[in-house]
């Protein structure tokens, strides 16, 4: 609303409206599927900022795992991004780890059944070259 109590419309270009358009936009006919979209395009979403996401992948090297570690006051150092880019960027990184976590020690799990699969089989093979021998 204005001084006068009158609702004010926003410039096209906000930023709901910018992330909603990256989530509904049609490509040759069909919807967007977030999933393909370049890591760039989702960042700038939810920074707000083409420019702050830009710049953020220039100092991941082009990949956000690069960004795993990274303290909210190296964000915040990035340029174009400030303190509340780089607290949103933070939250961001904790979310996809928390998420990922499950998953990592499953990995891990599976790797060490695998391997003592592997040993097992190691040992039956030797077992079986002895007894022929």
């Amino acid at each position: 609303m204005d001084d006068k109590g009158q609702t004010t419309r926003r410039p096209k270009g906000y930023p709901g409206r910018m992330a909603f358009r990256a989530f509904t936009a049609k490509t040759n006919g069909r919807k967007r599927n977030p999933l393909e979209q370049p890591q760039q395009e989702l960042l700038a979403v939810v920074l707000s900022s083409e420019r702050a996401a830009q710049r953020v992948m220039e100092y991941a090297g082009g990949d956000l795992r690069n960004l795993d570690g990274c303290d909210v006051r190296d964000l915040a150092g990035i340029p174009d991004m400030g303190d509340g880019r780089a607290a949103r960027l933070a939250a961001l990184l904790a979310l996809m780890a928390q998420f990922a976590a499950p998953f990592a020690e499953r990995v891990e799990q599976l790797e060490a059944e695998n391997a003592g699969l592997r040993a097992k089989e190691a040992a039956a093979q030797r077992k079986i070259m002895t007894s022929a021998a």
